[in-house]
């Protein structure tokens, strides 16, 4: 076999072998918003991912991923505009919509609420 074939093949078998042939399947995502400072650490779960060739797109824009499984993806939101957009999860195999995500302005998230320190019985 010639070395460039043997190479073409060895480079298919890997891939091959990273894929499921399946696209992604991504089902729920949380929280659904952040600040436009982007930071937010965002949850999809789902199925058919693919650890190590994902990437998670807000918008059009890249998120950091920070853990992985074929079910579920950890992952930072990058920076945005105020306003909504598509989070989307991109493999080898296909991409899916994972749902949106809102950012909003610092001053828009408010403070937590009090607690009164009723307890009901």
């Amino acid at each position: 076999m010639p070395a460039e074939a043997a190479v073409q093949s060895c480079w298919a078998t890997a891939i091959a072998s990273a894929t499921t042939g399946i696209g992604p399947q991504a089902v729920k995502i949380s929280p659904g918003l952040g600040s436009t400072k982007g930071g937010q650490e965002v949850q999809i779960d789902g199925s058919f991912f693919v650890p190590d060739a994902d990437q998670v797109l807000f918008g059009t824009n890249p998120g950091t991923i920070v853990a992985e499984s074929s079910t579920t993806i950890l992952v930072s939101a990058p920076p945005g505009v105020a306003g909504t957009v598509d989070v989307t999860v991109q493999t080898p195999d296909g991409t899916s919509i994972a749902g949106t995500f809102t950012y909003i302005t610092p001053g828009q998230l408010g403070t937590p609420p009090i607690s009164l320190g009723v307890h009901w019985r």
